[in-house]
C-alpha cells in the first residue's frame, strides 16, 4: 500500500508483467494500492499486461502516458474517475486495442487522448487540422470538386 505515491515513471523493464503485484488482503478492499497517484508514465515495457492485480480504480490520475507497452489492455480508470483525467498519451494502435468496463469511460477519455505517433484513433470525434496548408484552397482544392459545387464556391 503506497498512500503517498503521486508520480511514477517506469521504462525499459523488459521482464515486467505487472506493475503492482500484491496478494488479496494486502490492500483494504475499499482502497487503491496508490490512492494519491496523479501521473503515470510507462515506456518500453514489452511484457507489461496489468497495472495492478485487483480490479481497482485510481481516482486521482490526471496524466497517463503509455508508449511501447502493447500488451497492456486496460487502465484502472472508472467512468466517474475519467472526468478528472486531463491527458492520456499513447500510440494509436494501443489506444484502439484497450478494453473498457463501459463505453462511458472511453467516451469521456477520447477527447483527452493524444496520439504519440501522430495517427488519429479509430472512433474519434471531431476534425483534424493540418498546418501544412495555409489556405482552404490548399487543403481542399476547388478543382477536385464537381463542377457545379466549384462554381458555387467561386
Amino acid at each position: 500500500f503506497l498512500p503517498n505515491l503521486q508520480e511514477i515513471h517506469v521504462s525499459f523493464c523488459e521482464r515486467l508483467q505487472e506493475l503492482f503485484d500484491y496478494f488479496p488482503g494486502e490492500v483494504p478492499t475499499s482502497a487503491s494500492v496508490v490512492p494519491a497517484l496523479r501521473v503515470i508514465k510507462l515506456r518500453n515495457l514489452p511484457r507489461l499486461r496489468r497495472l495492478c492485480s485487483q480490479e481497482e480504480s485510481w481516482g486521482c490520475l490526471e496524466h497517463v502516458e503509455v508508449i511501447s507497452c502493447n500488451l497492456l489492455r486496460n487502465l484502472p480508470i472508472s467512468a466517474n474517475d475519467a472526468l478528472g483525467v486531463k491527458e492520456v498519451r499513447g500510440e494509436t494502435h494501443w489506444w484502439n486495442n484497450l478494453t473498457w468496463d463501459d463505453n462511458t469511460t472511453r467516451e469521456t477519455l477520447q477527447p483527452r487522448f493524444i496520439a504519440a505517433d501522430g495517427n488519429i484513433p479509430t472512433g474519434s470525434l471531431g476534425m483534424s487540422c493540418y498546418q501544412s496548408s495555409n489556405t482552404i484552397e490548399e487543403a481542399f482544392p476547388i478543382s477536385s470538386l464537381p463542377e457545379s459545387q466549384a462554381e458555387e464556391l467561386l
